[in-house]
């Protein structure tokens, strides 16, 4: 009975992890597109590309647990972001919010499998975001922040989307 469990919770954190991705990839593709920055914009491309790699890895894992019936939810459907609305630090912090449910999925998902060729799996794209984040924090240190400035990603992405994949 507790296996059945196990799997189910793996079988769940798989599914959060993969819609986690497909935030990230579509989140920043939009932003990439919206980034003046040339190394920042080529970061959010490379994330895109990353979490497309990754996504098609856990619908893999899904399939060795015996789940061949899952869509991709879209959590980005009601993205408005506009390049008049659109802030570099805005794009950064949405992205650390992003990197950091992933992560917490990838954690979550290293604990429950005990298969080491899993958990390396697991362990790679910890690293993986974690030097995103290191990366994306990085980049958010040199902003200059004008507090008085209208950050519609600060105000209403990050809280809508953030939401939707932590759970």
């Amino acid at each position: 009975m507790s296996e059945l469990k196990n799997k189910d919770r793996i079988i769940e954190n798989l599914e959060n992890a993969i819609d986690a991705e497909n935030t990230m990839s579509i989140c920043c593709g939009r932003l990439a597109n919206l980034i003046k920055n040339g190394r920042i914009r080529k970061q959010f491309n490379l994330c895109v590309d990353t979490a497309k790699i990754n996504i098609d890895s856990l619908k893999r894992l899904l399939q060795k647990l015996g789940v061949e019936d899952f869509v991709l939810e879209e959590k980005c459907t009601f993205c408005k972001i506009n390049p008049e609305s659109f802030s570099l630090l805005g794009a950064l912090n949405l992205g650390l919010e992003i990197a950091d449910a992933v992560i917490k999925s990838y954690k979550k998902l290293l604990e429950l499998f005990s298969n080491p060729e899993e958990q390396d799996v697991f362990e790679r794209l910890l690293r993986e975001k974690n030097k995103l984040r290191a990366f994306l924090k990085q980049e958010k240190g040199f902003i200059r922040i004008d507090k008085e400035q209208f950050n519609f990603i600060d105000s209403y992405c990050i809280p809508e989307i953030v939401s939707k994949l932590y759970k």
